[in-house]
């Protein structure tokens, strides 16, 4: 006790007129400390010495750990604002890509797969070919079927519907025209199941309300009447071994839309066809490898990738009003999820990190009458419910921050999303989501469709096919 005694009058008598003073400085103690640094002249008996270094060593340690916590915080924050800058550079791009479909019956999100390249140079494409998830089209009541392809409904059920408004359309139809998609949704989507005339238009959130997109745009003179240039279904021949069943599809389609005026053709599609030409070496990799051709299993278990979507929910943000898919709390996207349960996985099959089985049926859809089954995967997604795109996202594009696809959204709840990859690898054998190798745009052996032989079939000369079916990147 006098040890300690003697030390403290000691300590407290160490003038603080010192030559040479320098203060040391934590954040966790006052702004003067309890020690100083001594210069020549001003000795410490060796229990001073002993003491002090006790001292100097806890509040170094203290230091320490205060600055590590906050070089950790700043590592975050910097984090943070790197994830912004990548998010804004990917959003910019989906944005550049992306559209609110109106039509009859409902709403989705749809974006520019490809477009026809003019005869003259000088020329603005009209003739835009733009992708969606199948399900947001369904029940479509198409006129014509020049592309051979499964309709939602048959184009003999839709001219009987027609003939019905034969002795009046003059007069009906021109009502019709005036009726928003978006506001008078029931009554448009009664107009096309009874009579069989279904309406579209396209917007972006730019441009919407400029154009009146939600008003139809085939009934208002500014497209031909849409149609249905691919759609994913009857894939393939029933295998077992591959997991593949009758009535098999994806959950995608290809519309054609052919704008009557080149200058209404640029505005809705806000010049995209000036920005992404055919050696353009921004655009979005819609020939990207598979997740796991790109990463092995092991990989994907530890994948932090952030995952970019912008659509357009119906929401409560209003008509023309996009949503990115983004937790603005933590800074990130949608990560690959860890769910097994038997919703998305038989009870001894291989789990993969965001990859799910399509055979579990958990979409339930029907395409002209007929009950359809998944092939192969899906993956699955999640984030913070909050920012998760729900209803009327259907169709829009999933990247990661290169630019690659992932696939489009096809449904989801809570806070996690399932998306339709466009491609996959063949996977066979015990205990794994068994899948054909499949490439809904460039074909794969056994495949009995695909885009590019529809582009080729039909002989149209569109950008992707002009790039060389294939991405180009930047060297």
């Amino acid at each position: 006790m006098a040890l300690v005694k003697k030390l403290v009058l000691t300590l407290v008598t160490i003038p603080s007129s010192a030559v040479g003073v320098y203060k040391l400085w934590s954040p966790n103690v006052s702004s003067e400390p309890d020690f100083k640094f001594l210069t020549e002249g001003m000795e410490m008996t060796q229990v001073q010495e002993d003491a002090y270094d006790i001292h100097r060593q806890t509040i170094e340690a203290e230091s320490a750990g205060t600055l590590a916590h906050q070089s950790q915080e700043i590592d975050w924050q910097e984090q943070k604002r790197l994830n912004r800058e990548i998010a804004e550079k990917a959003f910019k791009k989906l944005d550049d890509y992306s559209f609110r479909i109106f039509w009859s019956c409902g709403i989705g999100t749809g974006w520019i797969l490809d477009y026809e390249i003019p005869e003259r140079a000088d020329k603005y494409p009209t003739t835009w070919y733009i992708a969606t998830a199948a399900h947001v089209i369904n029940g479509y009541k198409f006129a014509e079927n020049p592309y051979k392809q499964s309709l939602p409904s048959s184009v003999e059920e839709t001219q009987r519907l027609r003939r019905k408004l034969a002795h009046r359309v003059n007069s009906y139809l021109p009502w019709y025209s005036r009726l928003s998609l978006w506001d008078h949704n029931t009554t448009t989507c009664d107009v096309s199941n009874k009579y069989g005339y279904s309406d579209l238009n396209l917007a972006k959130s730019s441009n919407g309300a400029e154009l009146k997109a939600e008003y139809g745009g085939w009934l208002n003179g500014r497209m031909e009447e849409p149609k249905l240039f691919y759609a994913a279904f009857d894939l393939f021949e029933e295998n077992p071994e591959l997991g593949i069943r009758a009535n098999n599809y994806k959950d995608f389609a290809v519309l054609e839309i052919k704008f009557k005026e080149e200058d209404y053709a640029r505005r809705i599609t806000n010049n995209f066809a000036d920005h992404y030409r055919v050696e353009s070496t921004d655009a979005i990799n819609v020939f990207a490898d598979p997740l796991d051709v790109r990463y092995d299993t092991e990989k994907i278990q530890q994948l932090e990738e952030n995952f970019f979507e912008l659509g357009y929910p119906k929401g409560n943000k209003g008509k023309f009003e996009q949503s990115r898919g983004w937790d603005e709390e933590r800074e990130e996207g949608y990560k690959l999820l860890n769910d097994h349960s038997g919703l998305h996985h038989d009870t001894n099959q291989q789990k993969i990190r965001g990859f799910a089985d399509g055979n579990k049926g958990i979409y339930k859809v029907e395409w002209n009458g007929t009950r359809r089954n998944d092939v192969g995967h899906f993956h699955l997604l999640g984030i913070n419910k909050k920012y998760r795109l729900e209803g009327g996202a259907s169709g829009s594009l999933f990247t990661d921050k290169d630019g690659n696809l992932l696939g489009i959204h096809g449904g989801g709840g809570g806070s996690s999303s399932t998306i339709v990859p466009l491609r996959g690898k063949e996977r066979r054998g015990d205990h794994v989501i068994k899948s054909p190798k499949f490439d809904l745009l460039l074909g794969a052996t056994g495949q009995k469709s695909s885009y590019r032989e529809q582009v080729e079939t039909y002989k149209k000369n569109t950008w992707l096919k002009a790039r060389g079916w294939a991405h180009k990147a930047k060297n």
